[in-house]
């Protein structure tokens, strides 16, 4: 799924951040979950390390600063 947005976005004038790798590193690392025991939606750990991954990506691309 994450190949065919990124292949989407391509050209588009968009940005896209594939956070799979930086998930996997993590669970590898830490074994904490990123879903709530609820159901399959980020927890507070989840949504913590998406803006670990997107904060510096939106600086890189100089969205922000």
């Amino acid at each position: 799924m994450n190949v065919l947005m990124k292949e989407k976005v391509e050209g588009k004038n968009m940005l896209f951040l594939d956070l799979t790798d930086a998930f996997k590193a993590d669970f590898d690392k830490n074994k904490i979950s990123f879903a709530s025991k609820i159901d399959s939606h980020w927890n507070d750990y989840g949504h913590q390390k998406v803006v670990d991954a997107l904060y510096p990506f939106l600086v890189k691309e100089k969205v922000i600063q």
